[in-house]
């Protein structure tokens, strides 16, 4: 097993002035929550609002406890590194960690661009924090890094065909809730929670596939993965979950779904009624986008353009959007008869 000394002196103090930094901000923010004092911003965005919302929480964990933990081990990591060698896949991993964090970090200054529509200053600086710290890490052992890469490459293969895999699944499983919500209009508070369970462990999978496939293109001396056919499909395919992820699930059926909780509504409303078939569009793209994204990972596409499987992928999304707005269509109509047949039992 090879054993790495650290990253040269600059590189050490500049990770660990900004590990100490991201754990005071952290913590801060901690307190604060303890204390149940508004959380200000320093800019004066509107922190208290992202901070204190649905989305401070992952797998049911809040952010910043998280965030305390990790900025603290990762800076006394680099810097223990620097007097004693650790084995490379130890640093390997440290660096992964790091990777993971920042496409976390990356995640959470969407949802307050597109979905929350709110700032929190604290929040933005620790994710150029993360960003920093991937970057650094990266860089300080880079030769170390690539090497580790080499050496491991079906290592990686393995992790891209297994978070595929659980991707695939985790949408399966959520699309079918989340169907089943809207078909009958009601969904258990058990339900809802599984469903934030499985849209934050599809997030986990996107992120280890997009990391394990960059690895894996880094390592692609011969253009084995990188000049095959479904090379292009495949990261316009990631793209789109990144979207739909975004869109449907931290978006349109939060929306939906909180409409269910109280008193229902007009269930023939027309906004009520564009956003199922939006999402009944969206759950389709979901799951065809995973099912053949781990289609293209197991056959092999050589012989095709990669322009014709563009145009195939964007032709199954579209026949299967279709189908969708079709089936939404007939569940909708039984949904309102069903309704209005209780309603009238009522009556009598």
């Amino acid at each position: 097993m090879q054993y790495t000394v650290g990253m040269n002196t600059t590189y050490v103090i500049i990770t660990a002035v900004l590990g100490f930094i991201g754990f005071w901000i952290a913590d801060k923010i901690t307190r604060m929550k303890k204390k149940d004092e508004p959380i200000t911003c320093p800019i004066g965005y509107d922190c208290d609002s992202v901070v204190r919302g649905p989305y401070s929480k992952f797998f049911g964990v809040p952010v910043v406890e998280v965030g305390r933990y990790y900025y603290l081990i990762v800076a006394s990591f680099f810097i223990i590194n620097t007097f004693v060698p650790f084995p490379q896949d130890l640093i390997f991993g440290a660096i992964l960690v790091t990777g993971l964090a920042m496409m976390f970090s990356l995640y959470l200054t969407s949802i307050q661009l597109f979905v929350i529509k709110k700032w929190c200053s604290w929040c933005l600086m620790s994710a150029l924090i993360n960003v920093l710290l991937f970057s650094i890490a990266f860089i300080g052992y880079s030769t170390g890094t690539i090497g580790f890469l080499f050496d491991h490459q079906d290592l990686l293969k393995w992790i891209f065909v297994a978070a595929t895999l659980v991707g695939t699944l985790v949408t399966t499983l959520h699309s079918f809730i989340f169907v089943k919500f809207l078909k009958d209009f009601h969904i258990s508070k058990l339900e809802f929670k599984r469903l934030g369970m499985y849209s934050h462990t599809a997030w986990v999978a996107i992120g280890f596939t997009f990391l394990s496939g960059v690895g894996i293109a880094l390592t692609d001396t011969y253009r084995e993965v990188t000049g095959n056919s479904e090379f292009l499909v495949m990261a316009i395919i990631i793209g789109v979950l990144v979207v739909y992820e975004l869109v449907q699930n931290t978006h349109i059926a939060p929306r939906l779904i909180n409409l269910h909780f109280g008193e229902h509504p007009k269930m023939d409303d027309h906004e009520h009624s564009y956003q199922r078939k939006l999402s009944f569009s969206l759950v389709a793209v979901g799951l065809i986008s995973w099912y053949l994204l781990m289609l293209f990972t197991h056959l092999s596409w050589f012989r095709y353009d990669p322009l014709f499987l563009v145009g195939l992928y964007s032709a199954v999304v579209i026949a299967a959007v279709l189908l969708s707005l079709s089936v939404e269509h007939t569940i909708y109509r039984k949904s309102l008869l069903s309704k209005k047949k209780k309603k009238t039992k009522k009556k009598k």
